[in-house]
């Protein structure tokens, strides 16, 4: 088996003889591109080659796309601010007012907002490496979408005050993840499909809340990605996901990302135990790994796969790396998952 097949199975919760490398690394990849953040989140042909070029400068086994947080928002009108060093960022809230969710359409994936330049820059992505790459696509989740259409506060808020609107508005924002979905597996060809929920996390909700609001959706929407072509769906939600990890063994993902706050030997032990195991990426602190030396990554990945070494494991970052991480520590980790020293 290659090891582009052996990352797609590894993905799918399968283990191999491999441990596939594929950190959370879009726009840390800007510095060695020559490229600013802006470039980046502007250009489809700027960003694809800098995805490519780390590809294959660094030694991964796949890359990571991205447009960050406030994708969705804007493509449905939101307005957002440019800046020079980072990604767009929603100004205002189209659902200040409730009543305003009646007005607002699921945005065109090939027409409206940034949207269409995601699909082809990971379009030129699939196209250059995916023959050996497994290329990730990521799309926000429909709770972190609402955030973005609501305000964190409000959304908060909701959930104890209105419910029903709360409800009402994810089956809203999971038809907006569901079609840009549809449409990056129609338009790329891309196989694996990153689902970025943030705010899932018991640092910002209790489990229970979770289980009881968010996985129900969760659990219809992979069903219908799924349905559509993904052939591997990754949940990633940031912080210690183990409270909520049952949940997300039941809601059809076939990967989750492990947060470097997590505890690995908790989640190890209940994916271990579970009738389908989930593919597990992670679990490298980002910001350490910025102030980090290469020789201390090596040995903290080493670490890393000796503890996941029964799992269907992807060595990672737990979350974005950050800008101007070293490429040699990226070098490094590549180095330790392929049997280097």
């Amino acid at each position: 088996m290659s090891r582009y097949t052996d990352t797609l199975s590894t993905f799918k919760g399968i283990k191999t003889g491999i441990v596939p490398v594929i950190p959370i690394y879009h726009t840390a990849a800007c510095e060695g591109a020559g490229i600013t953040l802006k470039e980046f989140a502007s250009d489809a042909d700027k960003m694809a080659e800098a995805m490519i070029r780390a590809n294959s400068e660094l030694g991964f086994d796949g890359v990571q796309l991205t447009l960050g947080v406030a994708t969705e928002a804007e493509a449905m009108g939101a307005k957002t601010q440019q800046p020079e060093k980072g990604l767009p960022a929603v100004m205002e809230h189209l659902l200040e007012d409730i009543s305003a969710l009646k007005k607002l359409k699921v945005p065109d994936p090939y027409r409206n907002g940034r949207m269409p330049l995601f699909l082809k820059a990971v379009k030129k992505v699939q196209d250059t490496i995916g023959d050996r790459a497994v290329v990730v696509a990521t799309v926000r989740g429909p709770f972190i979408t609402a955030g973005q259409l609501r305000g964190l506060s409000s959304l908060m808020m909701d959930s104890f005050d209105n419910p029903e609107f709360l409800k009402e508005l994810l089956e809203f924002t999971s038809e907006i993840t569901f079609r840009f979905t549809e449409a990056l597996i129609k338009t790329t060809g891309v196989k694996v499909v990153a689902f970025g929920e943030a705010l899932c996390s018991p640092d910002f909700i209790s489990p229970q809340m979770y289980k009881d609001l968010i996985a129900p959706v969760h659990k219809k929407l992979m069903k219908r990605v799924h349905e559509a072509g993904v052939e591997a769906a990754v949940i990633h939600i940031c912080g210690n996901v183990l409270p909520i990890f049952d949940a997300l063994l039941d809601i059809g993902v076939d990967c989750a990302d492990i947060d470097a706050k997590a505890d690995l030997a908790g989640v190890l032990e209940i994916n271990r135990k579970a009738k389908k195991p989930l593919g597990l990426r992670g679990n490298i602190e980002p910001s350490w790994l910025l102030r980090s030396s290469s020789t201390e990554v090596s040995k903290k990945c080493r670490e890393t796969l000796a503890a996941a070494k029964d799992a269907p494991w992807i060595l990672s970052s737990g979350c974005d790396v950050p800008y101007g991480t070293p490429e040699a520590n990226m070098k490094a980790m590549s180095e330790v998952a392929k049997g280097g020293k």
